[in-house]
């Protein structure tokens, strides 16, 4: 946990944010400008208040100026990433892949950048399969019916959002995933995420890094499903145990 939290601190580079990392948990920071603007925002955007989101973009820009490089592009991009899901989940897609592309332009090596590459991924595979949305319900039935006792040998742990980890933020991601025989993960989708879109990205790069026991048989087995939560308190906990069900709350 103290080594996540290390991280989170060190990518946000913000006036005494360095000071905060050692005498304050993510959630109980003193009002520092900008960096109090941003968590606001996670916080607003976890509670549905998208309105919200334009006040403190505002805020955050009028700051702009007076911030670092490494500053300005991990805290102005997360909070800018908060537009562009406001705007999906609002159904305006056109609005969301601008603000998505301006971030992997602008800020392409921050973990917002990360995230937007993730959901024009989504978007791409909309245009391209005409039965994605099919595939993805599809995928939610069978996360809820649980997964087949494959043995995972290598589980990387998730990323945890900078500004959701700030904003003491937590939630969860139920992902669905084939694994290859020889252990490889592959075609991971979202089934189901809370707060939405958040933790999506970080939950899927995750996976991406897994592998699993070689089949002995030499034959693919039925697609996983795992559900990862992610707690300010622990940085992350991963249940491999429990898919998306009722008792898994």
């Amino acid at each position: 946990m103290r080594q996540v939290f290390l991280i989170t601190c060190f990518s946000l580079l913000i006036g005494t944010v360095l000071v905060a990392c050692n005498s304050a948990r993510p959630g109980q920071v003193a009002n520092q400008g900008p960096l109090q603007s941003g968590i606001d925002a996670y916080t607003a955007y976890s509670e549905g208040d998208c309105e919200a989101i334009d006040t403190y973009m505002r805020e955050i820009a009028v700051h702009k100026v007076d911030m670092d490089d490494s500053s300005n592009g991990e805290l102005f991009s997360s909070a800018l990433l908060l537009e562009s899901f406001c705007a999906e989940l609002q159904g305006d897609v056109v609005r969301a892949r601008k603000i998505y592309r301006r971030l992997l332009r602008e800020s392409p090596l921050s973990f917002a950048a990360a995230d937007a590459r993730e959901r024009l991924r989504v978007f791409r595979l909309r245009e391209e399969v005409s039965d994605y949305e099919e595939q993805i319900a599809a995928s939610r039935v069978r996360a809820i019916g649980g997964s087949t006792d494959r043995a995972p040998v290598k589980r990387k742990p998730a990323d945890y959002p900078p500004l959701a980890m700030w904003a003491d933020i937590n939630g969860r991601a139920v992902v669905e995933f084939g694994v290859t025989p020889r252990g490889d993960t592959h075609s991971a989708v979202v089934v189901d995420s809370d707060p939405p879109l958040i933790f999506d990205g970080a939950a899927l790069r995750a996976i991406r890094g897994w592998r699993y026991a070689i089949d002995v048989d030499g034959s693919e087995s039925r697609r996983q499903a795992i559900r990862i939560i992610f707690n300010p308190e622990d940085g992350y906990l991963n249940d491999a145990e429990r898919a998306l069900s009722g008792s898994a709350d």
